[in-house]
């Protein structure tokens, strides 16, 4: 299984994208905080509800 996670960061949030086998999906925003992205990361789908939600 390939993956590869982008994000298009923002000066208050980022815009999160996730690539997994060919297919390419939007997973929603985090907050560009400490707390927004330590939730992001601690999100075991990674899937961008750790901040603002998706």
């Amino acid at each position: 299984m390939r993956r590869g996670i982008g994000i298009d960061i923002h000066r208050t949030f980022g815009e999160v994208v996730i690539w997994e086998n060919g297919v390419l999906r939007h997973a929603g925003r985090v907050d560009m905080t400490r707390t927004g992205l330590e939730g992001f990361g601690k999100n075991p789908s990674c899937d961008g509800r750790g901040g603002r939600g998706g």
